[in-house]
């Protein structure tokens, strides 16, 4: 993040309940790569990581990740432990593969190096979603 951006505020642990993560966003000239992405799926939650940012750094992010034409800034609500271990739940912003650029047939797959830059993330992610994480199939 911080090459994307720069610094911010703070990291933390989250978890967006109703969703599931897909590699179904279309990597424009590369046959077959896909980028991440999350779905709605009520059985299903996404772990990631939250960064505090303030608007400028977010209108950076936003560059970087194409919107308006390949994601579409959304507004979500994610469960974050405070500094006792208790949960809470809190504002977040997380991008969205606009419909035009998802593959509906979920044939798409990561790079290993994709897939690289979200395990490091591990450290706020629990065992199984990193083992889940893991065991996703690469291009490569």
């Amino acid at each position: 993040m911080e090459k994307r951006i720069g610094e911010f505020y703070s990291i933390e642990g989250a978890i967006l309940r109703g969703y599931r993560l897909a590699f179904n966003k279309k990597a424009q000239g590369k046959p077959g790569e896909g980028y991440a992405n999350i779905v709605r799926d009520d059985s299903r939650a996404v772990e990631g990581v939250l960064y505090e940012i303030d608007e400028e750094k977010l209108k950076k992010l936003d560059k970087f990740e194409g919107v308006p034409y390949h994601y579409r800034r959304c507004e979500i609500t994610v469960e974050c432990k405070d500094d006792r271990g208790k949960m809470r739940t809190c504002k977040a912003i997380a991008y969205i593969a606009n419909e035009n650029m998802v593959d509906k047939g979920d044939r798409l797959k990561p790079t290993r190096e994709y897939l690289g830059h979200l395990l490091k993330g591990k450290g706020f992610l629990s065992k199984e979603y990193v083992e889940m994480l893991e065991k996703v199939e690469t291009l490569d």
